[in-house]
């Protein structure tokens, strides 16, 4: 009897639970990019009662390494701690001006990694006063369902609440595509992006 309780206490939940999938394709003047520059993009959903985030545990990472941010587009949620450890044997610096999460770690060397926790959704560009050419993107969000497409551009968002809310894909170079979508609901999306 136990049993069959639990299973219809767990059913609702099961069921509220959906996938969105789709492809996102980049264009340049009416020109298609190479599918991989598609895995610059993040995809991501905000349902209409808004999920709880839980920042990991653990810091994530954007590294500098020859002369580059990596990874160079990186979303997390909001509260997550961010290190930024050198992996290149000349001094780097990491710091931003965005307007509710502006940092600036200091010059460190090799091996050090200086921490940053982004306390405001939105979207951050991170710089190095070292290197000029050095630019970095950091996507605050207020929701734990993203996802950067593959490289063919393909994108699959599993275990999102089916109720309506605002599907985003974003990149830095684009203005922000939206539409208001029900998980479940729709067949896979087909986005053109232009830059």
């Amino acid at each position: 009897m136990r049993r069959f309780a639990l299973a219809l206490l767990l059913a609702p939940a099961i069921a509220a639970a959906a996938s969105l999938e789709g492809h996102v394709g980049l264009v340049v003047d009416g020109k298609p990019l190479r599918a991989e520059e598609a895995a610059d993009v993040v995809v991501y959903f905000r349902s209409a009662t808004p999920a709880a985030v839980k920042p990991p545990a653990a810091p994530v990472e954007m590294s500098t390494m020859r002369k580059q941010f990596v990874p160079r587009i990186l979303p997390v949620v909001v509260g997550t701690e961010v290190r930024f450890p050198n992996q290149d044997p000349i001094l780097h610096n990491a710091f931003s001006l965005s307007k509710d999460n502006a940092f600036d770690v200091g010059l460190y060397g090799e091996g050090v990694g200086k921490t940053v926790t982004f306390s405001h959704v939105g979207y951050v560009r991170v710089y190095c006063n070292v290197h000029h050419s050095m630019v970095g993107n950091i996507l605050v969000l207020d929701t734990p369902y993203f996802v950067h497409p593959d490289a063919g551009g393909a994108f699959r968002l599993d275990g999102v609440p089916a109720v309506e809310g605002d599907l985003v894909i974003w990149h830095e170079r684009a203005t922000a595509w939206h539409e208001v979508i029900t998980p479940g609901a729709d067949k896979p999306l087909d986005v053109r992006l232009e830059l």
